[in-house]
């Protein structure tokens, strides 16, 4: 967990550093430099949100969502792979659900609303939250585009068809996330998310 921290550390230390070069010195204009810059409140959020509630947020959950926001964030808008490599725009919708399945299962872990006995509400809760999010996320990304009169929906040249693959592909995330969590309970092995849950 040390070497996960230490790896943790490193790579918000290289977004931040390469985030403010690019919003420096690229010719992106406002936006393009709003989007570099906006990468490092967001890798930093955990500790972020740790300061200001004064609460204490899993390491495995700190690491996987720094990961996360390194290849969605960082490597996907500011590195520019969403428009480089074709399927990894696909590649990030669907390890989102993951992310948002592991959020799922730390928040009824914390609420103490988790029960191995209570498989079926646990996995409607996490379909449930992943739903939402990924709903909340085509939201603000069809407001954003409205507001600074972009394209991130493709919306011009797909109509409906990319926000709508997005929502499917992380749906898919979520459903491999709770086949693994449904086999690890009812098997009684201690794979990923047992291993997730008994950290908590």
């Amino acid at each position: 967990m040390k070497k996960l921290k230490e790896m943790n550390n490193l790579i918000c230390i290289f977004v931040t550093i390469y985030s403010l070069y690019l919003a420096i010195t690229s010719s992106g204009g406002l936006y393009g430099s709003l989007i570099k810059l906006s990468v490092i409140p967001i890798i930093f959020l955990p500790q972020i949100i740790e300061k200001l509630f004064q609460v204490n947020i899993n390491n495995w959950m700190k690491n996987i969502y720094v990961i996360f926001i390194f290849i969605a964030h960082f490597l996907g808008s500011i590195v520019d792979l969403y428009h480089t490599i074709y399927w990894y725009d696909s590649f990030t919708h669907f390890l989102s659900g993951i992310l948002i399945a592991f959020l799922a299962t730390y928040i009824l872990v914390l609420c103490k609303k988790y029960s191995e006995k209570s498989i079926v509400f646990t996995v409607l809760f996490i379909m449930g939250l992943s739903f939402l999010v990924a709903g909340l996320w085509e939201m603000f990304e069809f407001t954003s585009d409205k507001l600074f009169g972009k394209d991130a929906q493709n919306v011009l040249t797909t109509g409906v068809d990319d926000t709508m693959k997005d929502m499917i592909v992380a749906a898919l995330g979520t459903a491999l996330y709770c086949i693994l969590y449904v086999y690890e309970e009812c098997e009684n092995k201690y794979i990923i998310i047992k291993k997730f849950i008994r950290s908590i």
